[in-house]
């Protein structure tokens, strides 16, 4: 008889860099506040075992910090340490969760892709745990030497051209079936209520703001000056979409403009037979404003919320503690009454309407806070990174990346499942602050992009009403409902490209507002429901819309060459 093991959820959280939840005082990222957050006990019997990985970067020195957090050194062990974590703690049908921001990111996308391509190691196999990972990130490498070559075991699968991707999988395959013959892996497991094997898979992979081509932002010069790995260094971590996810959540940050911060954005693969629910959705500001970590929150906390919504749904079922996030949401708008009136911005409001509840949410509170989707955007500002120019995002528009020299490929990339947060179109219609809350906000990264009520049907999978959430949140809903929720398809909001690329895709639905994100809202006071409500109510011809042409669309035309020159040089 199988033997049976109490219901776990093992989560795997994987912060940003210099984001440390265990060491020093400083601002809590997304990942640091949601694995606070996570319920250890579900209503449904479900265990949540919560790991945390501090990001690159947190060493107990200066030394550490600076070669982790500016240089990426320490990336590896991360991911070592995370699938370790998994091989270890894993029992058959157990689910698998991972989180990340930044380089976390990178680290949760590499564990997804260790455990496509190994499975989950068994306690035999572990012992040979570097000896297996050694031959894994070598794979593509044409002058390695295997210093082990009796472990796992002898006449290991080796591609005759490791510059080719198709032999390079073919030979994973087959050396993950001799680890599973050897008992030194699981790829399966026995489900005894159906008396038949299953896969073992990811349940979900959610990140914020991926970065760079393989996931880690690069720095031509740095490479050149030997400070930085290479790509050649990660062209082995598998950070692709894989068949093994189930699920796979990204929150994209539209206004990031250093190009070493390109956005890794996720594509389905023709032949993914799991067929893998992804959603990846754009939200104002820059990459810390998307993933979290700066003094203002308010960003950062509908992008959180927005990830909750997606991994409470029914199809992943994790649940939260509500008192816990509540303090969080309560901390962030704690901050923005306490800021000294000197530090007021002045917010451009140029409806009447929309100045009119702004000005009631200052009074209604007590003190200043910023309408909701109206939260500050930085833009960091670096010597390393001013030196690798600006470029502005490009959603709906990304190619794919060559893993070998990190070069972009001709082919947009297809099935992206791109959405764009209606915070949005509030923001672009209440006439919000721009980056460093100098000027008003014009959306430069959705330019040659429209904004157009429509009747469009796109699927909703996050569940209107968790049975754990309480009831107060239900009749929150309620009040919100107009706002946000349809029972048909009228009354929704696209966005529809009008340049002159030929995209696979020329419209970007926006995304709905699900429970957790409705409750965010509904904390902000009724006057923030009546500011997105006034953003609806615009007039078709009186929507303000994104710049025309794009701001960098003629120093692209103008300066390949320089860019040739900087390729050459690697600056």
């Amino acid at each position: 008889m199988p033997r049976t093991y109490a219901r776990k959820r093992l989560i795997v959280c994987c912060d940003g860099t210099w984001m440390n939840s265990d060491g020093s005082t400083q601002i809590p990222s997304n990942v640091t506040r949601m694995s606070r957050c996570f319920s250890h006990h579900c209503s449904d019997g479900t265990l949540q075992i919560i790991n945390y990985q501090s990001g690159v970067g947190t060493g107990s020195n200066m030394i550490d910090s600076i070669v982790g957090g500016a240089f990426g050194k320490g990336i590896a062990e991360r991911i070592r340490e995370a699938y370790a974590f998994l091989c270890t703690n894993y029992s058959p049908g157990d689910e698998i969760v991972l989180l990340g921001f930044s380089r976390g990111a990178f680290t949760a996308r590499s564990v997804a892709g260790m455990v496509a391509s190994l499975g989950l190691l068994t306690a035999e196999g572990l012992k040979d745990f570097m000896p297996i990972f050694k031959d894994m990130e070598n794979w593509g490498n044409k002058g390695h030497k295997d210093k082990s070559p009796q472990r796992p075991f002898s006449n290991k699968p080796w591609p005759l051209d490791p510059t080719n991707g198709d032999m390079v999988k073919e030979v994973a395959k087959i050396y993950r079936t001799r680890l599973e013959e050897a008992g030194l892996t699981r790829i399966y497991y026995e489900d005894p209520a159906e008396d038949t094997k299953k896969l073992i898979t990811i349940k979900a992979v959610a990140v914020f703001d991926t970065v760079g081509s393989l996931g880690i932002p690069q720095v031509g010069w740095m490479h050149r000056l030997g400070f930085q790995p290479s790509h050649k260094e990660y062209q082995f971590w598998d950070t692709t979409l894989s068949d093994r996810i189930e699920h796979a959540f990204q929150a994209l940050a539209l206004d990031e403009t250093r190009p070493p911060f390109s956005p890794a954005v996720w594509e389905k693969s023709e032949d993914d037979e799991q067929q893998c629910d992804l959603r990846q959705v754009w939200f104002p500001g820059s990459h810390s404003n998307c993933g979290g970590g700066w003094p203002d929150q308010a960003i950062a906390d509908i992008s959180m919320a927005w990830m909750m919504d997606q991994l409470s749904s029914a199809s992943v079922g994790c649940e939260f503690d509500l008192d816990i996030l509540d303090r969080f949401f309560q901390d962030s708008q704690k901050y923005s009454r306490n800021l000294p009136k000197s530090e007021h911005p002045k917010i451009p409001v140029a409806r009447q309407s929309i100045q009119a509840i702004k000005k009631s949410i200052d009074q209604e509170t007590g003190g200043f806070l910023r309408p909701w989707g109206f939260g500050k955007i930085h833009k960091k500002v670096s010597a390393a990174y001013t030196v690798a120019g600006s470029i502005i995002r490009s959603p709906g528009q990304y190619r794919g990346i060559n893993p070998k020299d990190g070069s972009w490929k001709k082919e947009y990339l297809q099935s992206t499942n791109e959405h764009i947060h209606s915070s949005v179109r509030v923001r672009l219609q209440g006439l919000g602050l721009g980056l460093n809350d100098a000027g008003v906000w014009d959306c430069p990264a959705l330019a040659e992009w429209t904004v157009e009520k429509c009747d469009l049907d796109v699927s909703e999978p996050v569940v209107a009403h968790p049975r754990w959430v309480p009831k107060t949140w239900i009749s929150e809903e309620k009040d919100t409902e107009s706002i946000h929720l349809s029972d048909t398809a009228a009354g929704r909001w696209k966005w529809v490209y009008q340049g002159d690329k030929q995209l696979h895709s020329s419209t970007m639905p926006e995304e709905p507002l699900g429970p957790i994100e409705r409750h965010l809202l509904h904390t902000l006071g009724k006057e923030s429901w009546d500011l997105v409500e006034s953003a609806g109510d615009v007039k078709s011809e009186e929507m303000v819309q994104p710049p025309q042409q794009r701001k960098d669309s003629i120093r692209e035309k103008l300066g390949s060459l320089w860019a040739t020159v900087r390729r050459w040089t690697h600056l």
